[in-house]
């Protein structure tokens, strides 16, 4: 996980994602919240027939968590994160 303000917009840091938990994806969005980083989670498919897979009930236990927090959690698109990273640079 990186700060905002540290991130390469050319090489983001990721989370490889393989039959993780919901639970175990929470406490890492958890542990992103609590030290003000960005995480990124790396998958391909959610519920099967991929090689970097998340099961569908774990992605919605996240989507759940991340729905009941999203007043405290920022979530976009990566192009998104990046312009933002650059104006946290510029400050």
């Amino acid at each position: 996980m990186q700060k905002p303000e540290e991130i390469n917009p050319y090489d983001f840091d990721s989370y490889v994602i393989n039959g993780e938990t919901g639970e175990q994806l929470i406490k890492l969005v958890k542990q992103a919240q609590s030290e003000g980083k960005l995480l990124v989670f790396l998958f391909h498919g959610v519920g099967g027939e991929h090689s970097l897979n998340v099961s569908l009930p774990a992605h919605r236990e996240l989507l759940r968590y991340l729905k009941e927090n999203e007043k405290e959690i920022y979530i976009d698109t990566m192009l998104n994160v990046a312009e933002h990273s650059k104006v946290l640079k510029n400050k």
